[in-house]
């Protein structure tokens, strides 16, 4: 028997071009297109279903820009949830997450956390970010760490399982939290998109050619 629906807000956070956008279209509406940066907060919702649990997820697409920080971290007060992204291909992504990292854990100590690796479609560029240097950071932070694609579609659907278990099974959530209390975070604007998510396994491999920091 499906228990009654919960409902967990996530943040998405990263430089601008990572790919946040795309992400976060091709687990909604399974479709893939390269959006510009965005400029404002944009809010994608979805339900899913979790050992028989019926989940809302709305997610919130943060820009990139240093400009909007204040309001990033009004959100990040609020959120169950966050996944940190990075472009495969650009190593300056993957080391600015540990400031994002740090202003998100100033005002939210307790919500999982996933490192996500964007754009392994990409993966024969000539500067690749370590493996081995990420999951060094996420061991150190206590955060999973996945690659994907958000062009193909690779590993986005575990992105978001995996992340949503952690949130069923952390002490922290607290019962009450609803959407509304989300709504009235302070923001310049935003759009809505809806969809049903779907779930899928898959596994990637990727050879470091770069040192950490």
């Amino acid at each position: 028997m499906m228990t009654e629906s919960r409902r967990f807000t996530v943040v998405i956070l990263g430089d601008s071009w990572v790919g946040k956008t795309s992400l976060l279209e091709q687990f909604i509406n399974k479709e893939y297109n390269e959006f510009q940066p965005i400029i404002f907060f944009n809010l994608f919702e979805t339900k899913t279903i979790i050992n028989d649990d019926e989940i809302d997820l709305f997610l919130w697409d943060t820009p990139g820009l240093d400009r909007f920080s204040r309001a990033v971290r009004s959100y990040s007060k609020r959120a169950d949830g966050v996944v940190l992204v990075y472009d495969v291909t650009r190593f300056d992504t993957f080391t600015e997450l540990t400031r994002r990292l740090s202003h998100f854990r100033a005002e939210n100590k307790t919500a999982p956390a996933i490192i996500v690796g964007n754009k392994i479609d990409e993966k024969d560029s000539q500067e690749i970010v370590p493996l081995g240097c990420v999951k060094e950071f996420a061991d150190q932070h206590k955060m999973d760490f996945m690659e994907a694609s958000a062009k193909t579609g690779e590993n986005v659907d575990e992105i978001f399982e995996r992340l949503t278990r952690k949130m069923l099974t952390s002490n922290s959530m607290p019962e009450t939290k609803t959407f509304e209390s989300v709504k009235r975070a302070e923001h310049s604007s935003r759009s809505t998109h809806k969809g049903n998510s779907g779930i899928s396994l898959h596994g990637t491999t990727q050879k470091p050619n770069n040192k950490c920091f």
